[in-house]
């Protein structure tokens, strides 16, 4: 089931979310492009990666690796 990958409707922030309660974010400022790494373990966090996962908000599209990788090699 993982990785799975998501993106915000507006595509500045890029997820790949690696298991329930793990996940790497890729944020879009600007001209910038900032990584982080989160390991959560409270409910709004959680409910968060829920919610990427699922896909059932309108705040998140269908993301693929190919995506993913292209902004998440700019943030390094």
């Amino acid at each position: 089931m993982f990785p799975v990958y998501r993106k915000s409707i507006d595509s500045k922030n890029f997820f790949k979310i690696l298991s329930n309660n793990e996940f790497i974010q890729v944020k879009i400022v600007g001209t910038k492009f900032k990584k982080f790494q989160y390991n959560v373990d409270k409910y709004p966090e959680l409910i968060l990666i829920k919610d990427l996962i699922e896909c059932s908000s309108d705040f998140y599209l269908f993301a693929n690796e190919k995506e993913f990788e292209k902004v998440y090699l700019l943030s390094k």
